[in-house]
């Protein structure tokens, strides 16, 4: 085909409209050029088949076999175009390629800047990269020199291939077998029912105090996916059984002996849902398998969103220590980065399925109970004071900022920043809230207690006789009487917070009656089981004149 615009020179490149029997456009190397098509085609790097995540120097367009067209697929896994723009879900490590740009512009909106060529990844390369980044620059070099006809030097290079690709691959073919000799020795599967309620509610609990402001739980979760294997939503049996064994062989040896191991698939929609809640932030994939240590301080989710997820976990007072708890977490993935291949990209980082944890594939929270920022509607004006830190701060449980004195404090994207630096914008940001919820405590007048006093009779009435309770009002409830026992304005034993954290969410409810239930028959659970926890708080102890007895009897209940 002749170039449109010249009508002599062969045509390199080529525009077409989707269809085979489309009319197609081609342009010789100069006439492109001066069109500015090839200016058009870096603006849409992703969608070009081959060429997409070309983003420094070193890749340019006669690196590629021509004719380039638009690409609507990727190439290696599958994923459309069309599935990626609906869901922002990497398929494999090869999508961050075929739809580099489009990820530069969800994470441009999400708030990276790439201007001046800085790339979104800032933290250092994995160990194994390093032979892959070769394996590419042999590649494209003898390309190259093919297209120039210099092949000499692209024989000498073609034997420098084949030879690090055998490097490669016995190397590979040795992890496999490696990891099939860790797995024979790995902890037995745990039995569906007592069992995964107990996990669920041994280890890591909540502060059992009554007046607890500050720090509920803190967690750090790392995410790793391993390069030359689609990620788990399109693995198949065998290829995610391989991952599974490659994980296992990865996660510390010390992890492994104290924990137990949790398949997915034999339990219960409500059992997942618990399990996920409790130790994961989310339900997980009925196709993953859990590790969780037995103090419930460590946890790994194997192919669920990606191959592997590494958690750790802290309650108590203590438990602002994210930066300890990110090396603890790193601790359990270092072994990918050292042993393994992780799907990375110099230009983005490590590749998670969620275009929101590329980069350093790091996430971290802190549960904080703060009952007097609630009373003082403190909380409209924290949204603001957050993003100057890069972090987030939502209800526990509801939509917007709903006041019921539980607040989330977590990192609001993952390719900005490296790892450790998203451990110390979260830890600082929540010392920040709790340092003020101390100042609000010390502002607490005579005048704020007298109008909590006044409203204590009335709390107890409706946490002792609603028919139907939400998760936020138990919430809510529990915030107030925290105040209240602080300040001395009712007698009562220092009660659990983990009485309601996670045991009156819907997942905790259903789980310990061993039945699915509706949004209806969950609240109408909930108030009854509230009402019998609030009865053991405050009629525990026997004191005579205490205020405690305002409310009068718990009524009876079926």
């Amino acid at each position: 085909m002749k170039c449109s615009k010249c009508g002599e020179n062969k045509a390199d490149y080529f525009l077409s409209w989707g269809r085979q029997e489309s009319p197609r456009v081609g342009f010789c190397s100069e006439c492109a050029e001066s069109v500015g098509m090839l200016a058009a085609l870096r603006r849409v790097e992703s969608q070009i088949r081959g060429l997409g995540g070309a983003g420094d120097d070193s890749q340019t367009l006669s690196c590629y076999d021509l004719p380039v067209e638009f690409a609507d697929s990727c190439g290696a896994c599958g994923t459309k175009l069309r599935e990626f723009e609906r869901g922002f879900r990497l398929g494999c490590p090869e999508c961050a390629s075929v739809f580099g740009s489009m990820l530069t512009g969800y994470l441009s909106m999400l708030g990276c800047s790439c201007a001046d060529g800085v790339s979104f990844y800032r933290g250092p390369s994995p160990t194994a990269f390093s032979e892959r980044s070769k394996l590419l620059k042999l590649k494209n070099r003898i390309e190259e020199e093919i297209r120039t006809e210099d092949y000499a030097s692209a024989g000498r290079h073609k034997e420098a291939l084949l030879e690090l690709e055998k490097k490669v691959e016995c190397r590979a073919k040795s992890r496999i077998e490696t990891s099939k000799k860790a797995a024979q020795g790995f902890p037995a599967a745990l039995s569906v029912g007592a069992s995964v309620e107990s996990m669920i509610n041994s280890g890591g609990g909540c502060a059992a105090s009554g007046n607890d402001t500050g720090i509920i739980w803190s967690r750090v979760e790392l995410r790793r996916n391993f390069s030359g294997f689609n990620f788990p939503g399109r693995l198949s049996p065998s290829r995610r059984e391989l991952v599974e064994l490659l994980a296992v062989s990865l996660l510390p040896k010390g992890f492994i002996a104290s924990s137990s191991r949790i398949e997915m698939k034999p339990l219960s929609t409500i059992e997942r849902l618990a399990l996920g809640e409790r130790f994961f932030m989310r339900r997980p994939e009925a196709r993953s398998s859990a590790v969780i240590n037995r103090d419930g301080s460590m946890s790994a989710l194997i192919n669920d969103i990606d191959h592997l997820s590494a958690s750790a976990f802290q309650s108590g007072p203590d438990g602002a220590d994210v930066p300890a708890l990110m090396k603890k977490a790193l601790k359990a993935v270092e072994g990918i980065d050292k042993n393994a291949e992780p799907a990375f990209s110099p230009r983005f980082g490590y590749l998670a399925s969620s275009p929101k944890y590329i980069g350093s594939g790091a996430s971290a929270s802190i549960l904080l109970h703060l009952p007097y920022s609630f009373l003082s509607g403190d909380t409209f004006f924290w949204p603001d004071r957050a993003e100057r830190y890069s972090v987030k701060v939502e209800p526990f449980r509801g939509v917007n900022l709903e006041h019921h004195g539980f607040y989330l404090v977590s990192a609001l994207v993952g390719f900005g920043q490296t790892a450790e630096e998203i451990a110390v914008s979260t830890g600082d940001f929540a010392m920040r809230l709790i340092n003020r919820e101390a100042e609000l405590r010390g502002a607490f007048s005579s005048d704020d207690e007298n109008r909590m006093n006044r409203a204590l009779p009335r709390v107890i009435h409706n946490a002792q006789r609603s028919h139907r309770l939400s998760y936020q009002d138990a919430l809510r409830f529990v915030s107030i009487f925290s105040v209240a026992l602080d300040r001395g304005l009712i007698e009562m034993p220092a009660f659990a917070v983990s009485d309601v954290l996670p045991a009156m969410s819907s997942a905790g409810i259903m789980l310990a009656d061993g039945k699915t239930s509706s949004i209806n028959e969950c609240e109408a659970r909930r108030a009854n089981l509230f009402a019998e926890i609030v009865g053991a708080w405050l009629f525990s102890k026997k004191s005579k004149g205490s205020r405690a007895v305002v409310a009068g009897r718990t009524r009876s209940r079926e």
